[in-house]
């Protein structure tokens, strides 16, 4: 056990030691993060934002994810874009719509 100097910030330990409160906490912060574990980060890359990306111009394969079953339901009921001629959506009202409906599961 320790018994605390209150007019300063440091301790005085058992065994006459005085140490710093500041640098006591630093070291239990340390020990702390020794124990947690760390990502291998040797193989990661630094992001590079590109204006247009072209497809497959990623290194690395992958990155497709499959739609939510429901995002897919209105994938599959709606005309494909080419068929697109107007007129245009007002997307705040589309967006108080979607807001109120309620989405099947």
């Amino acid at each position: 056990s320790h018994m605390t100097l209150s007019s300063t910030n440091t301790s005085l330990l058992s065994n006459g030691t005085i140490v710093n409160g500041t640098a006591l906490l630093e070291q239990v912060v340390r020990d702390r993060r020794a124990i947690l574990p760390r990502p291998d980060i040797k193989h990661m890359m630094p992001f590079r934002p590109t204006r247009n990306p072209l497809p497959g111009s990623h290194p690395t394969p992958g990155g497709v994810f499959p739609l939510p079953d429901t995002a897919l339901y209105l994938v599959k009921v709606l005309p494909p874009s080419r068929n697109f001629e107007g007129p245009f959506v007002i997307i705040d009202e589309l967006m108080e719509r979607v807001a109120r409906m309620t989405i099947p599961d």
